[in-house]
Order: C-alpha cells, then sequence, then structure tokens
C-alpha cells in the first residue's frame, strides 16, 4: 500500500500545496551548437538545482549532437527531425515529469538564481501558474548590450488585458506549472512564435505573473528567429486574428482591446511591406486599410493608409526618412 493509501484526501491536497515543486528544465534546441553548451552550464550553476534537465533537439544540422555527448551523462536527450519550436515545446512538455517546466532557449543563459527565484514565488503564491522575469540582452560573445525587457504595465500580474495593451511578448519562456499547460492545451505548430499564442490562451485561465529582475539573459545574434521584423510582425497579426475568431465571447472591453492591438500590429506590418519594395504594395495596403478598420480613431493608421495608397512604397519611404530627419 502506498503512504498516500492511508492519508484522507484533504490531507494529500495540503501536502500538494505546501510541499516544494519538482522543476523540469526544457531546452529546445535548433542549430545552436555554438551556445547550447552555455545554456547548459548556466542550468547547472543554479543555486537551486532541477529535478532534470531534458534537451530536445528539433532537427539540427550543425554538430549539436558532438557538443552535447560529453554533457549527456547529466541530462535526457531526445533528438527528433525538424518539426519547429511549437512541436518542440509540446514534446518536452509530453515527456516532463516535474510538477513545473521551466524552459531555457538553447542560446540563451540564466542568472544563477533563476530558479530559486521563480520557484519561490509559485510556491509562496500557489494560485499563480505561470512566472517570467525581466529579461538583460546579451550579444554572440555572452556580453550585456545595456538593453533589458521588463513587462510594460505596472501590475506584477499578466492578464489577457494588459497582454493587448502592452504586454505581448514579454512573457516568453516562462516557468510554468505542467498540469496547467496540459489543461490549456498543446503550443500551436503552425508558428513560429508559439509563446506569443500560448500566453494569450492561458491567459484566459490561469493566473500569471512576472518577476521584476533581469534573471534571464537573452543573446542577440544573426541566427535568432526573432531577429526578422517583418516576419515577427505578421506572425502577431496572424496570432491575434485567430484568438479574435476562437474566441467571439471575450467581454466587449476586451474585444476593443484586442481591436486596437491587431491594428497597431497591422499598421506596423504594412508600413514594414511598404517599405520592402513596390512588390509588396497591395498586402501592405490592405493591412494598412485593415488598421483603419479596427482603430478608426487613431490619426496614425489614416495618415499611413492615405500615404502609401498616394505616394506608393517608394515615396511614402522618402516622405518617412525626410520627416525623421528635421524632427
Amino acid at each position: 500500500m502506498k503512504i498516500s493509501d492511508s492519508l484522507p484526501s484533504e490531507q494529500i491536497e495540503k501536502d500538494s500545496r505546501t510541499r516544494p515543486l519538482s522543476v523540469s528544465v526544457v531546452i529546445p534546441s535548433y542549430n545552436h551548437a555554438r551556445f547550447v553548451g552555455k545554456a547548459i552550464l548556466s542550468v547547472w550553476a543554479q543555486t537551486r538545482p532541477p529535478d532534470e534537465i531534458l534537451l530536445v533537439d528539433d532537427g539540427s544540422s550543425d554538430g549539436t549532437a558532438g557538443v552535447i555527448e560529453p554533457l549527456a551523462a547529466r541530462l535526457r536527450c531526445s533528438f527528433r527531425r525538424h518539426e519547429g519550436l511549437g512541436a518542440t515545446y509540446n514534446f518536452g512538455v509530453r515527456e516532463a515529469r516535474g510538477d513545473v517546466v521551466a524552459f531555457l532557449e538553447s542560446d540563451d543563459v540564466w542568472e544563477p538564481t533563476y530558479l530559486e527565484e521563480t520557484l519561490g514565488f509559485l510556491e509562496s503564491h500557489r494560485e499563480v501558474a505561470w512566472v517570467s522575469t525581466a529579461r538583460r540582452l546579451i550579444d554572440e560573445r555572452g556580453e550585456p548590450t545595456g538593453e533589458e525587457f521588463r513587462k510594460r504595465t505596472e501590475d506584477v500580474r499578466f492578464t489577457i488585458e494588459s497582454f493587448l495593451e502592452r504586454d505581448l511578448g514579454f512573457s516568453s519562456t516562462p516557468v510554468v506549472r505542467r498540469e496547467c499547460l496540459l489543461a490549456v492545451g498543446p503550443f500551436a505548430t503552425d508558428i513560429f512564435a508559439a509563446d506569443n499564442d500560448m500566453m494569450l490562451r492561458f491567459s484566459l485561465r490561469y493566473p500569471m505573473a512576472h518577476l521584476n529582475r533581469a534573471l534571464y539573459l537573452h543573446r542577440r545574434h544573426e541566427a535568432n528567429t526573432s531577429g526578422d521584423l517583418l516576419r515577427s510582425t505578421l506572425e502577431t497579426t496572424r496570432i491575434l486574428e485567430r484568438f479574435r475568431d476562437e474566441h467571439p465571447d471575450l467581454a466587449a472591453a476586451q474585444v476593443r482591446l484586442l481591436r486596437k492591438c491587431l491594428a497597431k500590429y497591422q499598421g506596423m506590418a504594412g508600413m514594414l511591406f511598404l517599405l520592402s519594395g513596390s512588390d509588396a504594395s497591395p498586402e501592405a495596403r490592405r493591412l494598412l486599410w485593415q488598421a483603419v478598420l479596427n482603430h478608426p480613431t487613431k490619426p496614425k493608421h489614416w495618415r499611413r493608409w492615405i500615404g502609401g495608397l498616394v505616394l506608393g512604397p517608394g515615396g511614402y519611404g522618402a516622405l518617412r526618412r525626410l520627416w525623421r530627419s528635421y524632427r
């Protein structure tokens, strides 16, 4: 007989709320042979060691396996065919054994107290299911760039409203209760910004929070998936459109915020399309007009649409550069 069989159900529930959380670190990796060793070392250096480390390689072709081989005795490694970030996340969540999953991209690193502080927060705030921290940017060599990314709205909590106002994208690679991730459903596999899609859906179900300390070090280099601004903006537009279509029951206030947020990214994408060349002009104008329709009281959206329609891509780009030179 298991010990738990002899305990009343209320005692088991109390123990689950008060015992220390176990944590599985999931490191998704794709062609980061130069950096993945540093990511693993930063996990080993944690003041609160993880219960397990899962490295999930998404079909790397740059010699990652050779880098991992000397370290593999202290990891659980899976080498899979290339399917993208969302599928890699999903595999890691399914395979994890801990109460909590902590995600670390294979080109990033953690400060030594990252797990101690994030898990400590979850243990002292049992109602919270997801926590992320501020990020410090480092360059390819690991040197600080002087830039930091922090939650933009003031409250420590992330909500659907805060994401739609200013916080979307500021809660990536979180530390999350595994059972809640499974309940919300898998990460999307048809987009690369699967974490943005997940954070929106997650915010409708569970409380989420932010530690305003830069404990996560995000590496900027030429191969960053998030480095293509136009692609990233189009992805966010697509995520917001799908979120709108899948949640028609959102409250009126949230719908207004969603339309404003969608207009923001449609306007950005349309502008970037305009500046990319004449072949993109029809799609640019479509996006800029959608921005006007979603947020018609914002003068910027009208200015962009009229400028693109009248001046065309080249003329609009020249006018924008001229305007900036005189500001």
